[in-house]
Parts: C-alpha cells; structure tokens; sequence
C-alpha cells in the first residue's frame, strides 16, 4: 500500500473469471487525492529541473522492465481484467512496447515539443501536473501510455485508476515507482 495515502479504507479486488480474491487495494479519499496533488505540486519542480536525457532514461527503464517482465505482467493483467494471457500479450505488452520505443526515438532526435499530442489524444503543454483518470480495461497500455510522455516532458502525474482493475494498476504504478527510485529520484 501507498505510504502517504491517508484513508485506511481497502477493497477486495477479484479475478472476474474466478472470484479468486487478488488482494486490497487502498480506496483513495478525497484527502488522499489532495495530498497526492500537494506531493505532485512540490516533486514537479525538481523532476522538471532533470535534464531530458536522465527522464530519458527512466522510460528507457520503465520499456526494459516491461519487457524483461512480460510474462508475470500479463498473469497479472489477465487476472484482474479478465483477458487472456494471449490478449495482455497482444493488447498491452506489444503496444507499450511499440509506443514507449517510438517516444524515445522521437526524443531522442529532439522532434519531443513542449506541445504534443499525448497517447490518449489529448493536447500537453509545458510541464506540470496533470491528472488522468484509466478506464476498467488494459491496465498496463491505460496507465503507461499517458504518463509516459508526461513525465519524459518534465510534469508530475497523478493518475485515478478503474475500481475494475485497480489490484493490477496497483502493481502496474509501483513498477514505475520502483524504476524511478533504481534511477535514483
């Protein structure tokens, strides 16, 4: 569980093909969503402050990981959303793949405006907070795909994860925190 979430509400998060109890899951509080803005609002200054190359380098991270953990992140997909191992396959860990490659490449070779189309359509200014809410399928492509780009830009995140795959988005979050604290921020 998140340390710096304040409500100590959980709920139980089930396989929907099982019933199979997955784990709890901390349901956020309207002070918890505050206090991850307020975390947000004074972390953001400090990663923006990174050059591009070392929040380059955290995505890079992120694409080894996924990659290099596909099979236990498809298990894990597959049991709270319900797909198969060959749909989490098909449907989040190639696409992310693809789409983390080709926003590295396009930074990498500097054509990475401040104003750029995010993943999910929408439009991205200069770096700040942003707030995305993921929709109760593909846990992994709704959570990566957004924030990728936000955070390789220089912006904080705070993301609302679906109740219909929380257990999943849950683990899915502490891999990109895990990566961030390996690349030491």
């Amino acid at each position: 569980m998140d340390p710096y979430l304040r409500t100590p509400d959980v709920m139980d998060c089930r396989d929907p093909a099982t019933g199979e109890l997955l784990g709890e899951v901390p349901r956020m509080g309207e002070d918890d969503v505050v206090a991850a803005i307020h975390r947000a609002r004074f972390l953001q200054p400090r990663w923006a402050g990174l050059d591009q190359g070392k929040r380059h380098a955290v995505i890079a991270a992120v694409l080894d990981r996924v990659l290099s953990s596909q099979d236990e992140l498809c298990r894990v997909a597959a049991h709270d959303s319900g797909e198969t191992m060959l749909d989490a396959m098909v449907h989040e860990i190639i696409p992310v793949g693809r789409a983390l490659t080709a926003l590295l490449e396009r930074a990498r070779s500097s054509r990475l405006p401040w104003k750029q189309t995010t993943a999910t359509g929408g439009r991205q200014n200069a770096p700040g907070i942003l707030g995305f809410f993921t929709p109760g399928y593909l846990p992994l492509r709704n959570l990566l795909l957004p924030i990728a780009p936000a955070l390789l830009e220089g912006s904080a995140v705070v993301v609302k994860v679906s109740d219909r795959v929380a257990w999943s988005s849950m683990q899915f979050a502490e891999l990109v925190r895990d990566v961030l604290a390996e690349q030491g921020h």
